[in-house]
């Protein structure tokens, strides 16, 4: 990812950390006062970004990935984050669970692969959209994207390495019920981005375990 591309998106990425990191230390939270506080992080990336075409796709990417953490996440803004979500604020639609795959798509053909970086990205972070339906597999099918984030992941891999030309390298990817898919991706991502997941892995490893807690009967 570019310098100027990655480092409009950090502090969006590190201000969702944050309030997933407060979430899980049971701190209470204002969800009105947390859209308005993201939707600044995302002025200002437009502000930098806005004159890009890749800045749309992962505009898209970043909405839907904060959208799908908040209102997953066991908070008391949950349902109303879901009758308030970004990606309906910025796009007037829902539907990020397949959406956010097929953008993904169309940005492997952009000129070069910042968005498609960000995408990606969203995934290690935690986006999972349909896939963790029970018909994920013939909605991958009727969608032409892979039967499996595994396969979504090695696909996505190789087109980013290929796009930086690099060498292809497996998109090895193992699927787990708590964290997110972290290992063996960090070399696909900006020095900065780099920066960004190792200071964040605690956090978000932490807050999946602590929401697959707060789940059980």
């Amino acid at each position: 990812m570019t310098p100027m591309f990655a480092e409009a998106i950090d502090p969006l990425i590190l201000a969702v950390l944050d309030q997933l990191d407060r979430i899980g230390r049971n701190e209470a939270l204002v969800p009105q006062n947390e859209r308005s506080y993201l939707q600044n992080r995302f002025h200002e990336a437009e502000a930098k970004l806005g004159g890009k075409r890749e800045w749309q796709f992962a505009k898209y990417a970043l909405a839907s990935w904060v959208d799908d953490m908040l209102i997953e996440a066991p908070w008391e803004g949950r349902d109303w984050w879901e009758n308030n979500s970004l990606e309906f604020a910025y796009f007037q639609t829902r539907d990020r669970a397949t959406q956010f795959f097929v953008r993904a798509t169309q940005a492997m053909d952009l000129p070069n692969r910042d968005a498609l970086e960000v995408f990606y990205l969203c995934v290690v972070l935690g986006f999972r959209g349909f896939y963790t339906l029970p018909d994920a597999v013939y909605l991958s099918d009727q969608l032409g994207l892979p039967p499996n984030l595994e396969g979504w992941t090695e696909r996505v891999a190789k087109s980013i390495q290929v796009g930086q030309g690099r060498p292809r390298m497996s998109g090895n990817f193992r699927s787990s019920q708590g964290a997110p898919p972290l290992e063996g991706k960090f070399q696909l991502l900006s020095a900065s981005l780099l920066a960004v997941i190792l200071s964040a892995f605690t956090i978000v490893v932490g807050y999946f375990a602590w929401a697959a807690e707060f789940a059980r009967p």
